[in-house]
């Protein structure tokens, strides 16, 4: 079994060997016989020139022909050189080809009885094209993309080379005449494949530009038998192709286009005679867009992206996906777009919807612009938007359509109604728009959505755009403002005069506002309705509000309440505020006459001034200058306020009346909430005693207030002083003079009866915990100088004593005790009381008493000396007293006065009447202690003396 296996197998090889060396000797055989025959064809080229003639339907000439076997393909090759066609009438070459070579088919020969090729090969030839003339028409976005779509998908050429089974062009030159200029490409390889309707082609080839282009090309297509392309598809790559060498500038519109090596892969479907599909890989760069007329340009680094257009049914639709925008400074993530055009009859308008991903206004705005109705464009040149949309859909049809939107960092400008421009993060929404027949364009918006830093708003509305005059509008908004500080952004300052524009501007610095409302409505040639021909109004519930009234006067803070704006009035209705730790209640602030050259500012309401509820009015004018004057009214009183350059307030009341009937037992604030302050009264009144003229001057200072300076001044006495409140306490030093001082201490609620004193200075330097309403002996401590002129301290009987205050606690100098002076003035003989020339003393203050070590008295009649302590809580002497009388040298008196000393007294007044000799006589001295209503004296020695 084995052998026969073998043995066929042999035989197998030994019949291809056989096989194998006639098909040798067939072709050396063939081979030989073609070396033969090119001399003979070469001198018979003639007849073949006329053979090809006929068969071009041109003139044909060739330099030599010759034939050869062709070994590979086992067939015979004709081959010519230098194959010049020429035109019939001029004799003129069309073209030239260098070398051309045929295969000829021997069978389908002898079948149609006349030469059939199966392959021919065409190298070196130069070949110009017809002209192809850029579209003029650049009023369509169409006409660009249509003259592309009209270039035939296979130039034209004779039927011959679609007859042929088999064309190989190589190395072929193609002129292509545009614009008036020749481009060239050279075709490296081209290969053309015919089965009967069916057609294949293969090129390769290079665009001759400055940097040669390659170029790579497939057409797969079916004929309707005369050779028109009825379907097929076709694939073309071009790699680093400078699209303004080959189309120069390229009109869109008003712009003009320009492209530097780009790279582009295409793909195309024909159906039909008509292209169904269109898809393109693209990667342009230095890319720059020209408006026409202009120098304005916008300038592309690369534009990449996938594209694609396809017909269908009812329309066409343009797409684009993965498109990457790099621009000079930033680079667009990357974005999609689709846009679908239809129409169910070709009499029908066509119906377009589009759907945008990222773009933005600022890099694409100006381009886009002039795609838009005229109406919407000189909107949109008004508006000056600037927006980064994340996603636009749009849908048209005839006068009509409908877009939404999502965008982000949206910019407005409207220089006519708002200061700045509208500055927003995101905005969602819709609009549709139709032009009516007068060519008036409507604009609806059922629904918007924006928010900002600011806020968020909510929004609905209809705008009408006629083709002159001015627009018509009615918007409803709900929003909330998170930053009312910046809600002058949102009102049209434009129409307001300039210092009230001014004024807004600042005069909110803080809060938000919630539940906010906003309705415009009417023509706006008619704004702000001052004859109630439209609506304007916002309003809203504002919290933690800062207004900002004048320059330098503290901001109202912490506001609660409303606010709200109507026509060119404002008003704020406020339940609560502050004013520099000032509480506020009840506040209405509002300004009227909002774009009159002079506007009116009116604040009324409630402020708790140290825990009192005091009232306030205010009035301004809002003129070119901000506010020129500020009045206001306290308890029915009006006063002024200023501010100086330094930001103190300056308040000036013409009269002020202090109840004396309680005070403050405590104040709410803290002495560094206190605000600077200058404090005038012309006429300062307590209960019905007038006081004078008060000065004021408080300043902030570290851990408190500093109080620069007091002042009152009255006719009969002058007062000056200046402290400090700090967090530990208060503190107080000054200076008073008066010509009556015992009016001075009775305006001041102390009970002088029995007391006479005249002029007198005070100096103190006083100090105690708390604040200034916190005074009380007990907390009392610091120094006093007293100084006191003439004056007279009578007895009292008992129940006047228990009612004086001071006067009680320095009636022990009546007359019972000390009499006043021995003189030739007798009418003292008869009066009650001791009277002085001078009183003077130190006093130390603490722990609610006075003490003193050199406290005098001096009269013509005795000198009395004190020192100890008065206590001004008990109310108790703990004193030591020193008489020392002026009489005459009468040694039986000195010892009258020690027994008892106003009998002693009198007795030598009496007796040394007609004396002129007076002389000092010795010191007595006793200790005086118990209460001030009841004090127990007692005659001591020097060695007794309190405190020896």
């Amino acid at each position: 079994m084995n052998a026969v296996t073998a043995m066929k197998r042999r035989k197998s090889v030994v019949y291809a060997g056989y096989f194998l060396a006639v098909l040798l000797v067939v072709n050396a055989a063939c081979a030989s016989f073609f070396s033969v025959l090119s001399p003979w064809l070469d001198d018979h080229r003639d007849w073949l020139e006329q053979l090809a003639g006929r068969v071009l339907g041109q003139p044909v000439t060739t330099s030599h022909v010759y034939a050869r076997w062709d070994v590979f393909r086992f067939a015979m090759v004709f081959g010519f050189s230098d194959v010049s066609v020429d035109d019939p009438e001029t004799r003129k070459p069309t073209f030239t080809i260098s070398q051309v070579r045929i295969w000829p088919c021997f069978w389908r020969s002898l079948l149609h009885q006349k030469p059939v090729a199966d392959k021919i090969l065409l190298r070196g030839m130069t070949l110009m094209l017809p002209e192809v003339l850029p579209p003029h028409d650049n009023s369509s976005a169409d006409s660009v993309f249509s003259s592309i779509m009209a270039i035939p998908p296979v130039v034209r050429l004779p039927p011959l080379v679609f007859a042929l089974e088999h064309l190989v062009l190589q190395d072929v030159l193609i002129g292509l005449p545009y614009n008036g200029e020749i481009r060239q490409i050279s075709l490296l390889n081209l290969d053309l494949q015919n089965h009967v309707h069916h057609h294949f082609l293969e090129a390769d080839a290079l665009f001759m530009q400055e940097n040669p282009a390659p170029a790579k090309i497939q057409l797969r297509w079916q004929d309707d038998g005369a050779h028109r392309p009825s379907s097929g598809k076709i694939s073309i790559y071009l790699e680093d192709i400078s699209p303004d060498e080959w189309l120069g500038s390229l009109p869109i519109r008003q712009f003009v286009l320009h492209a530097g090596p780009s790279s582009i892969h295409l793909w195309a479907t024909l159906k039909e005679y008509q292209w169904q599909e269109v898809q393109a890989l693209a990667e342009f760069y230095q890319v720059v867009l020209n408006a026409s007329g202009s120098e304005k340009e916008k300038t592309f680094q690369g534009v990449s992206g996938h594209f694609g257009w396809r017909r269908t049914k009812t329309g066409e639709e343009w797409a684009g996906t993965d498109i990457l925008i790099d621009f000079p400074d930033h680079l667009w993530p990357a974005t999609h777009f689709d846009i679908i055009k239809t129409a169910e009859n070709p009499s029908d308008q066509s119906a377009i919807t589009a759907n945008f991903g990222y773009f933005s206004l600022d890099d694409l705005g100006w381009f886009a612009g002039t795609f838009l109705p005229e109406n919407l464009k000189n909107w949109i040149a008004v508006l000056s938007p600037s927006a980064v949309v994340a996603s636009l859909q749009i849908a048209t049809k005839g006068n009509g359509g409908s877009a939404s939107v999502r965008a982000e960092q949206i910019r407005l400008t409207l220089p006519k109604i708002f200061a700045a421009p509208l500055k927003l993060d995101k905005l969602s929404g819709s609009l549709s728009w139709q032009m009516d027949d007068t060519g008036t364009l409507l604009l609806s918006m059922p629904q918007a959505e924006a928010f900002s830093k600011d806020g968020s708003i909510s929004a609905r509305g209809e705008l009408a755009v006629p083709k002159t005059g001015y627009s018509r509008i009615r918007l409803v908004a709900n929003f909330a403002l998170s930053a009312a500080a910046h809600v002058s952004r949102w009102l049209p300052l434009h129409y307001f005069h300039p210092g009230l524009s001014s004024w807004l501007s600042q005069a909110f610095t803080a809060g938000k506002m919630t539940e906010g409302r906003a309705e415009l409505s009417g023509n706006l040639g008619d704004y702000p309705f001052d004859h109630g021909e439209g609506v304007f109004v916002v309003s809203g519930i504002v919290s933690d509000l800062g207004l900002h009234i004048a320059t330098g006067m503290p901001d109202i803070q912490g506001a609660n309440g409303t606010l709200n704006f109507s026509g060119r009035n404002m008003r704020a209705d406020l339940q609560s505020a502050r004013l520099s730790h000032i509480a506020l209640s009840g506040m209405h602030v509002t300004v009227d006459g909002m774009g009159n050259d002079v506007a009116k500012l009116a604040v009324s309401g409630n402020a708790s001034v140290t825990g009192l509820p005091v009232p306030v009015s205010l009035n301004a004018d809002l003129g070119a200058s901000g506010i020129s004057a500020i009045q206001f009214v306290y308890d029915g009183v009006p006063g002024t306020l200023n501010f100086s350059k330094d930001g103190t307030a300056l308040v000036k009341l013409p009269q002020l009346h202090l109840s004396s009937s309680g005070g403050v037992s405590q104040m709410a604030f803290k002495p560094d909430e206190l605000p600077a302050i200058g404090f005038s009264v012309d006429k300062l009144w307590y209960g019905k005693q007038f006081l004078g003229r008060l000065g004021v001057s408080l300043s902030p200072a570290k851990g408190g207030i500093q109080v620069s300076s007091i002042t009152l001044t009255a006719p009969s006495y002058s007062l000056t002083a200046s402290g400090s409140w700090l967090s530990d306490g208060t503190h107080v030093k000054g200076n008073l003079q008066a010509a009556r001082t015992d009016r001075f201490l009775e305006a001041f609620g102390q009970n002088m009866q029995g007391i006479e004193v005249g002029n007198g200075n005070l100096t103190f330097d006083l100090s105690w915990r708390g604040n200034p309403s916190a005074f009380s002996l007990k907390n009392l401590s610091g120094k006093l100088s007293l100084k006191l002129g003439r004056g007279r301290i009578t007895r009292l009987d008992q129940a006047t004593a228990n009612k004086m205050e001071l006067g009680r606690m320095l009636n022990i100098f009546s007359l019972q005790t000390l009499p006043r002076r021995l003189s030739l003035d007798f009418s003292d003989l008869f009066e009650k009381g001791y009277g002085f020339d001078s009183v003077q003393g130190d006093f130390a203050l603490g722990g609610g008493n006075a003490e003193t070590e050199n406290m005098s008295l001096k009269g013509l009649v005795a000198e009395v000396d004190v020192s100890g302590r008065f206590g001004l809580i008990q109310q108790d002497y703990d004193l030591n007293l020193s008489i020392t009388p002026h009489v005459t040298a009468s040694l039986p008196m000195v010892a009258a006065v020690a027994v008892n000393p106003i009998v002693g007294v009198a007795a030598l007044i009496a007796e040394n009447l007609t004396s002129s000799q007076v002389s000092r006589m010795s010191t007595y001295h006793y200790l005086i202690t118990g209460p001030w209503s009841k004090p127990v004296w007692k005659k001591v020695d020097d060695s007794e003396k309190r405190g020896s």
